[in-house]
């Protein structure tokens, strides 16, 4: 609690950085924040500002994730509110912001047009990315309490907002965009041009306390309750960049497209035991829509209509569609629909089936992001799941829009829906993905079952916590085959760390899919002092030598002639930290001949390593 007057406090800022720096920001739970400062100075321009997050400077990179953050006890005075606020000068990089969850809450006195509060605030030019994030305003009183504002539409474009919820207490309050203010949520998306995936209700139809835990300390574990489906399965894997493995809470996040697509805000739900029921009266032919959250899921387009019914409609985000047969490696969604009649009778009426195609739900069908959607198509089942038809309609494809969607024409009985697509299976279906480490070497081992058009494997690492993989190698694969192949690499000569390993499997049409390994690999420091044979022997002129440290040491590496004379110093008296290194040496400006290198270690406790060896230089 701050008292202050003209003042500004912070759950976390940022004040400084490279343009050379990473930054992570994440896992924090940020909450009861709040000033009274109350007198005649703070209010208007000089009322307090409380932010849960601020980035006020730092040009370099930045990733902020699975944080869950309450400015809910905020009350009596002007204070202005931000859950998240970007203010520093732009940089080469847009900033990730994906899986946070902000909550707004308390009331402001007055109606200054100053005592505004925002869940998320671009207030510069830097540039951003916002994913999966909950941006809830439940605030009352002052000017006005608004999910998003980008006051700044420098570096904005249709690509850096999607996948994020946003709620207010009116559906007119979502945001305020360069000169326009409380905009909703159509006249938001239509002038950002962006949020195409993203949800809008007001907080009437999703209250706080049936979405979250408890606001008071910044649980925002997501409830089990029909709220729910506002969130789950409605983000979006950001980029290949960030890769967020867990919520905050160390639950599992889904990382690949296949595996479905994760839950907005910090926290991950796995189920759901009720769901959202929604209700369209026909009566007529014409287009019904349902929407949630002012999101489009699916429309019916009614022709040939004889008497009135009532559509229900559930729709089921992040959830595998029941009794999909397993047998083939099948495509299909991560999501279905359930349509039906809840009073009347269809009579001889017929109707269209339209889903709106989003690509973060779906799944398998295709192999990456923006591969061909003319092959998408509906998938319905009329018991349950049991029987999955594809193409069930008179006509059936996909129309492309923003969003577009996949549709089936002349259909006269309602069930169950998902997309599906017609490209052929998975090229490859992979069996095991295993390593093993042997010293400061990982043995990398995978088998596949299956393969179609495979043209091979990119073997790519990461250092743990790192968010930047490297190609390490790649390995050609055996393009079509019905029988298990296996394959094997070796990265050699690690420095001591804790790495991440994936294989990009790409076919021979430039599509491709990611298989992580599930376990870190921990390459640790020798057991004791060594040194290796150079590797070429003989060379000419380049050769490198392995040595390890079991503890800190200080280094000598010198090369000598056959008469003992010093010719090359690798390493001079140098503190190495316990682990393994590699020296890369190029003679070229000696003699073909024989050569003596000689490594003495002098650990810091004493101990010392003295071993010479021979090596052949011939040009």
């Amino acid at each position: 609690t701050d008292t202050a007057s003209s003042h500004e406090i912070f759950g976390i800022i940022q004040s400084s950085g490279s343009a050379f720096l990473t930054s992570n920001i994440y896992n924090n739970k940020i909450y009861n924040l709040q000033s009274n400062a109350n007198t005649a100075l703070d209010t208007g321009t000089t009322a307090p500002v409380v932010n849960g997050i601020r980035i006020a400077t730092g040009l370099g990179r930045l990733y902020m994730y699975n944080n869950a953050i309450s400015l809910a006890s905020q009350v009596g005075n002007q204070a202005r509110l931000r859950g998240i606020v970007v203010s520093n000068t732009a940089g080469a990089f847009p900033f990730r912001i994906a899986f946070n969850s902000v909550y707004l809450g308390g009331f402001a006195t007055g109606s200054s047009i100053n005592t505004i509060s925002f869940g998320f605030l671009k207030a510069s030019a830097s540039k951003v990315k916002l994913r999966s994030n909950i941006f809830y305003n439940d605030r009352t009183g002052g000017n006005r309490n608004l999910s998003i504002g980008v006051t700044n539409v420098t570096n904005w474009s249709d690509s850096v907002s999607n996948n994020n919820l946003f709620v207010s207490q009116l559906a007119n309050n979502i945001g305020d965009y360069n000169t326009l203010t409380n905009l909703n949520f159509t006249d938001w998306k239509t002038n950002s041009l962006g949020d195409i995936g993203s949800l809008a209700p007001d907080a009437v139809v999703i209250p706080s306390g049936s979405l979250f835990t408890d606001v008071s300390t910044a649980n925002l574990n997501i409830n089990n309750h029909p709220a729910g489906w506002y969130v789950k399965g409605q983000g979006s894997i950001v980029d290949d960049s960030l890769v967020v493995t867990t919520d905050y809470v160390g639950g599992s996040r889904p990382t690949t497209l296949a595996q479905g697509p994760p839950t907005i805000g910090c926290y991950e739900v796995s189920s759901l035991s009720s769901s959202i029921s929604f209700t369209q009266n026909v009566t007529g032919n014409g287009t019904y829509d349902f929407t949630l959250g002012g999101k489009p899921i699916s429309s019916v387009v009614v022709s040939n209509f004889s008497t009135p019914f009532q559509l229900a409609f559930r729709h089921f985000s992040g959830v595998t569609p029941p009794n999909i047969p397993m047998v083939g490696n099948p495509r299909y969604a991560q999501f279905f629909d359930s349509l039906y009649i809840s009073s009347g009778s269809l009579g001889t009426a017929t109707y269209e089936f339209r889903k709106y195609y989003y690509e973060s739900e779906i799944g398998n069908v295709l192999d990456t992001i923006g591969q061909d959607t003319t092959t998408l198509r509906i998938a319905k089942s009329n018991n349950g799941g049991l029987e999955w038809i594809p193409e069930p309609g008179m006509t059936n494809g996909y129309t492309p829009g923003y969003p577009g969607y996949v549709y089936a024409t002349d259909l006269n009985s309602f069930s169950i829906f998902t997309i599906t697509g017609t490209l052929g299976p998975l090229p490859v279906e992979l069996a095991s993905f295993t390593a093993f480490v042997d010293k400061n070497n990982v043995d990398l081992k995978w088998t596949t079952s299956t393969e179609i058009n495979n043209s091979g494997f990119d073997i790519e690492r990461k250092l743990t916590g790192s968010n930047e993989w490297t190609k390490v190698a790649f390995i050609e694969g055996n393009g079509n085959s019905n029988e298990p192949k296996n394959y094997s690499f070796v990265d050699k000569n690690l420095a001591t760390g804790k790495y991440n390993y994936r294989l990009k499997q790409i076919d021979y049409n430039g599509n491709f899919e990611y298989h992580n390994l599930n376990s870190e690999v921990n390459v640790g420091i020798p057991s004791k002092f060594d040194i290796s044979q150079n590797y070429p022997n003989p060379f000419n002129p380049a050769t490198r030598i392995n040595y390890d440290l079991p503890i800190d040491s200080k280094v000598s590496l010198k090369l000598y002639d056959m008469l003992g004379r010093e010719v090359y110093s690798a390493v001079n008296n140098e503190l190495n930290t316990a682990g393994y290194y590699t020296v890369q040496l190029n003679l070229g400006s000696l003699s073909s001949g024989t050569y003596f290198y000689r490594i003495i270690a002098t650990g810091i406790n004493g101990q010392e390593f003295v071993t010479t060896k021979k090596m052949q230089l011939l040009k």
